[in-house]
């Protein structure tokens, strides 16, 4: 087993603020999902009015110099195996702007199809590529929509949506003048964070050693236990090679009153929102399935394990530290609901608190294969059996923002690649809950992803 080292033991290791190193054995998994079928983060906000052309160009230089995993890209050996982070050749972060004319929330579907499902070249530039589409542009109706398209090998939801207000910010304090963090003279260079070690490779003393290899033998048996129980997974209704597997989206939004009832019968029952979507994302499946009112349905729920492998870091931790856990979800009647919310949240803390949510960062030295050429079977397995097949990973946004705009609620949507068939992807703000579907087109009918997005949404209204 390769040696672990923790970060919190291990800070001066971490000062560095170039990555080059060979990619852990968590990006190199990642890595070679995005070469079977595109695995990227996608985030997006809307920005009402008219803003400069090359503000968002300027404030994208500005973002890539503090962030360290934004100036490299990857090589590796001629067969494949040893990727590692070198200096990407592309020296900016350019912007595509695009000017849009079709109906927004049509377009909205399409736009972060496309960016979902076309692969982001690590090899020829940086892990992340920027649009910014402009609607009525010259109008009073004018819009202008940021879409930030990260590789999954360099961050995750958290990590996407940050940067994305991160950038957003700088580009306001750009455009009054407040250009705090870099002048447009020539001035101090921008300070870049630190390049951390990768998140599987700054374990805790709980996930190395003996201990660690307990915890991955515990954490199959329990993967056995479960399934045991035949909880229900998705299957693909269309073979589709995974090369011609395309993501696509199917969004909603619970806002205003209804958002404020949810919240507020939330905390009436102490659980977090995410796990009343959760079950509901569980019992909209199950109602696709066969309509049937018992049984268990299996969901990756993903869980953030930055507060545990890197504390003390910088605000904005960079990397893919979101880890799906499988949770298994029964299913019953509608007065039921929130004795399962119950459930199924201190399932998730009791899983935090006992920290096996990291452990799925230590398995990837046993599962993650050496190259794109040898990876045929572990992808099969990932795709049969792992907790992909359906899941949800949820971001909570801050609502205050130093930007002279007003942004609408972040969002963001996440490639399914070749292991996942339909996935919740939900941000909650201090306002609403925007919730984007993602299936697997052809694999997954598009009229049962909309049933699932309805259904689930519905049941969440209904209840209270």
């Amino acid at each position: 087993m390769e040696s672990q080292m923790n970060f919190a033991d291990n800070q001066t290791l971490a000062v560095d603020p170039e990555v080059r190193r060979t990619l852990s054995p968590a990006e190199r998994w990642y890595w070679i999902l995005d070469q079977v079928s595109p695995l990227n983060i996608v985030s997006w906000a809307s920005i009402p009015g008219q803003i400069p052309d090359g503000l968002f160009e300027q404030a994208a230089q500005v973002l890539r110099s503090r962030h360290p995993l934004l100036r490299v890209s990857v090589e590796a050996k001629p067969d494949g195996t040893q990727p590692t982070f070198v200096s990407a050749p592309s020296t900016n972060l350019r912007i595509r702007r695009i000017a849009a004319v079709d109906d927004r929330v049509l377009w909205k579907q399409a736009m972060a199809g496309t960016e979902l499902s076309t692969p982001l070249d690590p090899s020829s530039g940086c892990m992340v590529r920027i649009t910014e589409v402009v609607h009525d542009a010259g109008a009073l109706a004018e819009m202008h929509v940021v879409v930030l398209t990260l590789s999954h090998v360099i961050g995750d939801a958290v990590s996407a949506t940050t940067l994305l207000a991160e950038l957003i910010e700088i580009a306001g304090e750009l455009s009054v003048g407040q250009a705090s963090a870099i002048d447009r003279e020539p001035g101090p260079p921008v300070i870049s964070s630190r390049a951390l070690l990768a998140p599987d490779r700054s374990l805790p003393r709980s996930h190395r050693g003996a201990v660690g290899l307990a915890r991955v033998f515990l954490s199959v048996v329990e993967q056995l236990r479960q399934a045991r129980q035949r909880p229900v997974r998705l299957v693909a209704r269309e073979e589709v090679p995974h090369e011609d597997r395309a993501t696509r989206i199917v969004s909603r939004t619970i806002s205003g009153v209804d958002f404020q009832k949810l919240s507020a019968a939330c905390d009436a029952h102490s659980v977090q929102l995410r796990s009343a979507v959760t079950v509901a994302l569980a019992w909209a499946i199950r109602r696709l399935n066969d309509g049937s009112v018992s049984g268990r349905v299996c969901i990756g729920v993903g869980d953030d394990t930055r507060k545990a492998v890197a504390p003390g870091a910088d605000d904005l931790v960079m990397g893919a530290y979101t880890t799906l856990s499988p949770t298994l979800i029964s299913y019953g009647p509608v007065d039921e609901f929130w004795s399962r919310v119950l459930e199924v949240d201190h399932s998730s803390s009791c899983r935090i608190d006992r920290g096996d949510h990291i452990t799925p960062l230590l398995s990837m030295q046993f599962i993650s294969p050496p190259s794109v050429g040898k990876s045929a079977n572990a992808v099969k397995m990932a795709e049969q059996r792992g907790p992909g097949n359906v899941m949800h990973v949820s971001v909570r946004t801050d609502s205050s923002s130093a930007s002279p705009w007003e942004v609408s609620p972040l969002e963001f949507a996440v490639s399914l690649s070749a292991t996942g068939l339909l996935g919740a992807c939900t941000t909650v703000s201090d306002s609403s809950l925007q919730w984007n579907t993602v299936f697997a087109e052809r694999v997954v009918a598009a009229a049962d992803a909309e049933s699932v997005a309805d259904s689930a949404s519905a049941l969440l209204l209904a209840v209270l």
